[in-house]
């Protein structure tokens, strides 16, 4: 399944589609202490998309399609020369691998392709109270807020 997520450029009134597809894994993945678990477990309990490996596993399902892959993978899928293994964090420092079809997947962060992008986990919110950008789908009244506005442009506009 291939979903387009559409998004208010960050500075901008215009829509921008992103370039890569914005998937769910189908296979089921660890969730750390020997648990495994798939993305229905993800669209039953919402919660669960505040956990990295949710949000990476289920793009779609969380609206994380903007997170970068947080594991070394094969830059060389399906070529002749497979097991170069690298990470996003190896591709900052040589952004002309983002001309690859594999690292534009695994890396939209890190290859600049994210029309916006909301700030990732916990944030204080009000001094004594935690929140993310999570919340605001729980509560889009939020998006009245300035904070908000800046913290989770992407949320905002789709709530």
């Amino acid at each position: 399944m291939m979903i387009t997520i559409l998004c208010f450029l960050c500075v901008g009134k215009s829509f921008s589609s992103l370039i890569y597809p914005c998937e769910d894994v189908e296979e089921e993945f660890h969730t750390g202490n020997n648990t495994v678990q798939n993305c229905g477990h993800a669209q039953s309990n919402r919660a669960e998309c505040e956990k990295n490996v949710f949000q990476v596993n289920c793009a779609a399902t969380c609206n994380t399609c903007c997170v970068d892959h947080p594991a070394l993978f094969d830059i060389a899928q399906g070529s002749a020369e497979p097991g170069k293994m690298r990470s996003c964090d190896m591709i900052k420092d040589k952004p002309h691998l983002c001309n690859k079809e594999t690292v534009k997947k695994f890396c939209p962060m890190s290859c600049n392709l994210c029309p916006c992008r909301d700030e990732r986990g916990i944030f204080d919110f009000n001094e004594s109270q935690l929140t993310s950008c999570y919340s605001v789908r729980k509560s889009p009244i939020r998006c009245r807020n300035q904070l908000f506005q800046e913290k989770c442009p992407c949320e905002c506009v789709l709530s």
